[in-house]
């Protein structure tokens, strides 16, 4: 599925976001993504999608980098699979439990993350967390980029609110 074709469909995308009613004050973050693996380690790079406002991209990407930075868990989710990424501070272990209560994760999808911008693109680098197996952690990964080749959107949410729906 293009962007393009995605950017007309109607707010009200069946499926997708049954589970998630949109915040009204955050608009639908549309970004393209890249992800390539390289020595154990997932390097998504983001970009902002057509006929999405630059500006509002970043400062979403700062929103989020701050987020992490502070403990909060992003959660990365495709079709029916998602994937916990924290910062790689271990401060951040004490305040998720309390955060994330409606979410039982398995301990084999948390990994650790680091975002930078550069320039105008956010790059994300993900790493196999305490307790995950690396080759789990491949496997997801592989999973999610083919998911994403195939048009299915991904989605990011940090604290409660979903944040970008990437597509390749």
């Amino acid at each position: 599925m293009t962007m393009q074709s995605m950017t007309k469909m109607p707010m009200s995308m069946p499926g997708a976001m049954s589970g998630m009613p949109m915040q009204a004050m955050m608009p639908m973050m549309m970004a393209t993504m890249t992800m390539t693996m390289q020595a154990g380690q997932a390097r998504c790079e983001l970009v902002a999608a057509q006929g999405m406002d630059k500006m509002a991209f970043q400062n979403c990407c700062e929103m989020m980098k701050l987020m992490v930075a502070a403990g909060m868990p992003i959660v990365m989710q495709a079709g029916n699979m998602a994937m916990m990424c924290m910062s790689d501070k271990p401060a951040a272990s004490s305040t998720m439990p309390m955060m994330m209560p409606m979410m039982p994760m398995v301990p084999s999808t948390i990994c650790t993350v680091r975002i930078d911008m550069q320039g105008d693109k956010m790059v994300c680098q993900m790493m196999p967390g305490q307790g995950m197996d690396a080759g789990v952690f491949d496997a997801c990964c592989q999973l999610m980029d083919k998911m994403m080749q195939l048009g299915l959107p991904m989605t990011m949410m940090c604290n409660g609110s979903p944040v970008m729906f990437c597509t390749v």
